[in-house]
C-alpha cells in the first residue's frame, strides 16, 4: 500500500475576486487535515508582499471556506529586504 499522501490535490489557482481584481497565487494544496495550504515563491524584494499575501489569505479563503495556511520562499540572489508582518 502506498504511502498516504499529505494533500488531496492541487487548486485551481485564484485568480481574482468577483470585482476583476487580479490576482495568481503560485501554488495551493487542500490538505487532508481540513486546511489550504499556499506557497507564494518570491525572487524581489517587495515592500507590498505582507499586504499581497493578506489579499491571497482573503481570496483563497474566501472561494474554499476554509482555513489557510501561508508560506513565502524567497527564491532572490540577495537579502531578503521585504517586511514579514503588516504594520
Amino acid at each position: 500500500m502506498a504511502p498516504r499522501q499529505p494533500w488531496r490535490g492541487v487548486l485551481a489557482r485564484p485568480s481574482g475576486d468577483p470585482r476583476g481584481v487580479g490576482r495568481q497565487s503560485d501554488l495551493g494544496l487542500r490538505l487532508d487535515e481540513g486546511r489550504v495550504y499556499h506557497l507564494e515563491l518570491q525572487s524581489a524584494g517587495d515592500a507590498a508582499m505582507p499586504w499581497r499575501m493578506h489579499e491571497y489569505y482573503s481570496l483563497i479563503r474566501q472561494q474554499y471556506q476554509i482555513p489557510v495556511l501561508q508560506q513565502v520562499l524567497y527564491v532572490g540572489q540577495g537579502p531578503n529586504t521585504f517586511a514579514d508582518s503588516l504594520e
